[in-house]
């Protein structure tokens, strides 16, 4: 159990302050615990050598909560208390780091950076082919899956986990014959809180909004609401009406951005996306 006693005169910064030195004291408290071979024994049957507390998707922390801060305090409060058995493990998107930096810069000095890679196309299939073992064994149904669906969730993961996760889930909840198809994928992954939807809400909806200008949206869905991989520039100025000079440079932007990638389509200037989850999502939005 853990009490704070507030006093009339205590601010917002000293209740605070108050509440994460009791916090430190009772969780450095139930760690040594834990860990004492003769109070834990006695106990739990079983001693521990430490206590890892993992905080998932860490990077979409709100800057008033100042992140980074608390868990450089907490962690200095527990060594303060003689606890020097917790481990922080956070996870989440690149951002992370500068979510953890905005808020304390010394704060990246608690923690170790490990960059996960992408997996590669056939550690995706993988997923998938261990996925519909796995619905094989609980449904007492033989699934099986076309090329041409694997293929399409090749590409839409984009060797991200969570997307082949999402996407493979939405075309398995799609299939209505035990035989995913393309088509599964598709309509699983276009229909309302499909995977698009969960997937843009979370990775693309703020950058999308916040961060682009009204042209470099405007471009963006032009270049996918076309059939085309490589969509030319000519065939985007064609829609344009009026003045189009800003094409050029909005073009450039977005390349160095990383949202498209410049090409050739039959001799033209041309551009695609560079993730096709991200194309299909922007097709999806309205502007």
């Amino acid at each position: 159990m853990a009490g704070v006693k507030i006093h009339a005169k205590d601010t917002a910064k000293d209740l605070e302050e108050k509440a994460l030195e009791q916090f430190a004291y009772s969780l450095s408290d139930t760690v040594n615990r834990l860990c004492d071979s003769g109070e834990a024994a006695g106990i739990l049957d079983v001693t521990y050598d430490g206590v890892l507390v993992l905080i998932d998707e860490a990077d979409r922390a709100s800057p008033e909560l100042d992140f980074g801060s608390f868990l450089k305090t907490l962690s200095e409060r527990l060594n303060k208390n003689g606890c020097n058995r917790v481990l922080f493990g956070l996870g989440g998107l690149p951002s992370l780091r500068d979510v953890l930096y905005s808020s304390h810069p010394s704060s990246l000095r608690n923690f170790d950076q490990l960059f996960l890679q992408r997996l590669s196309t056939d550690e995706v299939i993988e997923v998938v082919d261990l996925s519909l073992k796995r619905a094989h064994e609980q449904n007492q149904h033989e699934y099986s899956i076309t090329d041409d669906a694997i293929d399409m969730l090749v590409d839409l993961a984009d060797g991200i986990p969570h997307f082949i996760q999402e996407f493979g889930h939405s075309g398995f909840e799609a299939d209505t014959d035990y035989n995913i198809d393309d088509d599964d994928v598709m309509t699983g992954a276009l229909e309302e809180h499909g995977a698009i939807d969960q997937i843009g809400s979370r990775y693309y909806q703020d950058t999308f909004e916040k961060e682009l200008s009204a042209q470099q949206r405007q471009l963006l869905k032009f270049v996918a609401e076309d059939d085309k991989v490589w969509v030319s520039k000519a065939s985007v100025i064609a829609k344009i009406e009026g003045e189009h000079g800003w094409v050029d440079p909005t073009f450039e932007e977005l390349v160095k951005l990383g949202s498209l990638l410049l090409g050739e389509d039959e001799g033209q200037e041309a551009y695609r996306f560079k993730s096709l989850a991200f194309q299909w999502w922007v097709d999806s939005q309205s502007i």
